[in-house]
């Protein structure tokens, strides 16, 4: 189970009650949580979604009431997205998006990843304005860059290098589980 930890303006905009969000639960599955805020851009609606682990994010413009219905599944597909334009095989994929079948809601939870999503927030307008707006602006390469961007809470390194680590991680546990099954281990 994954969370998207919405705040207040994305709970509104969604018609969400207090009655419809989950407690805050850390989930160990794939990335685990999502922080989910939403900001204007050239008189358009902006979606973006930070990973509360690594500081991964994207975004999605162009946002209509169908989208908050269907969260999750904008969510997943804008991921899915995300995880195959930066190059990770489908075995990376199936093992990062884990936990996206039981996708609940929740509040925020973090001060500290709602000043990182603020400051992301602050870049992704200044490079969309600086690209000639949402209509000229290339904005996959905007969120490659900003995910190639030194991030301070994650000791200055990158969040593609974090989402790759855990990655990485889940290439050696499969490789050591034939190892345990051939010793004897269930």
């Amino acid at each position: 189970m994954n969370q998207l930890r919405l705040t207040q303006k994305v709970q509104k905009a969604a018609g969400l009650k207090p009655s419809d969000l989950s407690n805050i639960d850390e989930s160990g599955i794939g990335l685990g949580s999502w922080t989910v805020n939403l900001f204007n851009q050239d008189r358009r609606k902006v979606l973006i979604f930070v990973n509360d682990l690594t500081l991964y994010s994207f975004i999605l413009f162009g946002v209509r009431k169908e989208h908050y219905k269907n969260l999750p599944q904008t969510f997943v597909n804008g991921f899915y997205q995300l995880l195959s334009i930066d190059g990770f095989n489908e075995k990376e994929i199936a093992y990062l998006m884990g936990g996206v079948e039981d996708i609940t809601y929740s509040k925020t939870s973090s001060k500290k990843i709602l000043g990182n999503m603020n400051d992301l927030i602050w870049h992704y307008q200044y490079l969309i304005s600086n690209g000639g707006g949402l209509e000229y602006a290339n904005i996959g390469e905007i969120i490659h860059r900003l995910n190639r961007m030194p991030q301070r809470n994650i000791e200055w390194s990158y969040s593609i290098e974090a989402v790759t680590a855990v990655a990485k991680m889940h290439n050696k546990v499969v490789k050591f589980i034939p190892t345990l099954r051939a010793c004897g281990a269930r």
